[in-house]
């Protein structure tokens, strides 16, 4: 049985607070999602939740269409 988990992006990130990424693989340390959103839209990027399970959440700067 295949299940297919879909990768969350900007709004549909629900997490409080989240570890951020930068588009360039810098760390940026744990921020509020919302000011994370606002990053991503400054930079004309998406904010891709990468590691969903870990305590708090990897959340990556990026261009969503190249990471699918």
């Amino acid at each position: 049985k295949t299940i297919f988990k879909r990768t969350r992006t900007n709004q549909s990130i629900r997490a409080d607070k989240i570890r951020l990424i930068g588009e360039n693989g810098e760390q940026l340390g744990v921020t509020s999602s919302t000011e994370a959103q606002e990053r991503a839209k400054e930079a004309g990027l998406d904010l891709v939740e990468v590691a969903g399970s870990a305590k708090p959440p990897v959340c990556h700067i990026m261009d969503y269409s190249r990471f699918k």
